[in-house]
């Protein structure tokens, strides 16, 4: 029997909704959280959309508390995510937590409910994942490694690391010239990548919550405890994503595996290698190198210069 509450983080996907609910029903929490954000204003057919993810509620079929999050206002995904978790968090310890795209293995509530004990008064562990993004024939010498890179299609944290959590990343102007944030990479193009996406997040030109997450966790010096293989398999690729729009990204839909029986890490220390190809290729930030970066200037600037132009004078005959 599974030990940790869930959060379910819903909105008008009823598909996809379904079939993480019904993996959150054979797991059978002993605690449900159901948050669901609005429908948008003068949208009729997401009104119904909405109403129908909402009836998942009435399915919970097993010995369980049900708790709700129904929203009438409709919040952006910045709102709306990390005001359930703060919601999730002001009531309970630790738990997991699911969008309503991110399928888990049968493995997945186990080995939470496992890591989450484990690790409860281990400051330095912040985030336990459960996405392995690694390459086929990735080997770990053990179940599970460290990483710096926190991911969130299926995870579980404590409220201790919720509580560091900075939605509008107030910290970023001051720590951003910090000694600390000078140490995080190993590349200046790493530094580069990730200087430009939170000065995104903190002008306000990306409206996200998770790179805040990760923000907060780095400041904090902590590591995320990462699965050798891959427990969560991503099924919301596609037109209606909000991000993952891309159906042909090697991520989508991945497969997921079995993890027990499990062996342990021998030292809290980063995997630096598996960072690395997390970073190069499951983030593409190796087109921040050099010729790829050069490149994109070099096409923005004949965009700029050429091309937009042109289709001015185009359709000004």
């Amino acid at each position: 029997m599974m030990k940790s509450p869930v959060l379910l983080i819903t909105y008008r996907r009823y598909d996809t909704t379904k079939r993480v609910f019904q993996s959150i029903k054979r797991a059978q929490p002993p605690v449900l959280y159901f948050a669901s954000n609005g429908p948008k204003p003068a949208h009729a057919k997401e009104v119904s959309e909405v109403a129908q993810v909402r009836s998942l509620i009435s399915e919970v079929d097993w010995p369980c508390e049900v708790k709700t999050l129904i929203r009438d206002e409709h919040l952006d995904v910045k709102a709306s995510v990390a005001g359930a978790i703060d919601w999730f968090f002001a009531h309970e310890p630790e738990g997991i937590v699911l969008e309503d795209d991110c399928l888990p293995a049968v493995d997945f509530y186990r080995f939470c409910d496992d890591m989450l004990e484990r690790f409860r008064e281990v400051d330095q562990v912040s985030v336990i994942s459960g996405v392995c993004r690694q390459p086929v024939g990735f080997e770990a010498p053990s179940s599970y490694y460290f990483s710096k890179y926190v991911h969130i299609w299926g995870w579980a944290t404590w409220r201790r690391t919720w509580d560091l959590y900075d939605r509008d990343l107030s910290f970023w102007p001051h720590w951003q010239n910090s000694p600390q944030w000078k140490t995080l990479f190993r590349h200046r193009h790493e530094e580069r990548y990730w200087r430009s996406r939170f000065d995104s997040t903190f002008r306000g030109d990306t409206v996200t919550w998770d790179y805040q997450l990760m923000a907060s966790v780095w400041r904090a010096r902590g590591l995320t405890l990462t699965p050798a293989v891959n427990l969560v398999s991503n099924i919301g690729f596609g037109d209606g994503a909000t991000f993952t729009k891309n159906t042909e990204n090697p991520l989508s839909a991945a497969p997921t595996f079995p993890i027990y029986p499990l062996t342990h890490p021998t030292a809290l220390v980063t995997n630096d290698a598996a960072d690395e190809f997390d970073f190069e290729y499951r983030f593409n930030g190796r087109l921040e190198r050099f010729p790829h970066r050069y490149a994109r200037r070099i096409g923005k600037w004949v965009q700029k210069r050429v091309f937009d132009p042109l289709y001015v004078r185009l359709r000004g005959h």
